[in-house]
């Protein structure tokens, strides 16, 4: 059954009139015939150069989508990092500013400028929360 399918369908792809085939074949020799032979070589490079071209393009506009697409994904995983690199930062710079003044204030000790200025008001007397112990 399968040859029979084959010969139906290699019979389809026969033109049925041989005139109609003749004339095709007379139009390619005059097309072919009325070409520069010269010329049919740079048309070839031409034609081979743009086909090169376009598969360059492409290959570009393929990569480039790539990487668009990676880079999306990479900023949607780290969005949650970056929030959390803020708050870290922001937490360092409290933390600084903590130390700081623990290391003025141990510096007035130090220096005893602390009994020099006699004594001190109620407010000033009210020592501020260690960090180290309340965190």
């Amino acid at each position: 059954m399968k040859t029979s399918l084959k010969n139906v369908e290699l019979k389809a792809l026969i033109p049925v009139t041989p005139v109609a085939v003749s004339k095709e074949v007379e139009i390619a020799r005059q097309l072919i015939s009325r070409l520069d032979h010269r010329k049919v070589k740079q048309y070839a490079l031409t034609a081979v150069g743009a086909a090169c071209g376009i598969k360059l393009v492409s290959a570009i506009s393929r990569e480039l989508s790539y990487q668009t697409a990676v880079s999306k994904q990479i900023k949607r995983h780290l969005e949650p990092v970056q929030a959390q690199l803020d708050q870290i930062i922001q937490q360092n710079a409290e933390l600084k500013e903590q130390n700081e003044r623990l290391h003025k204030r141990l510096d007035a000790i130090e220096s005893g400028a602390a009994a020099e200025d006699g004594p001190k008001s109620p407010a000033e007397d009210q020592e501020e929360p260690d960090p180290v112990t309340e965190g």
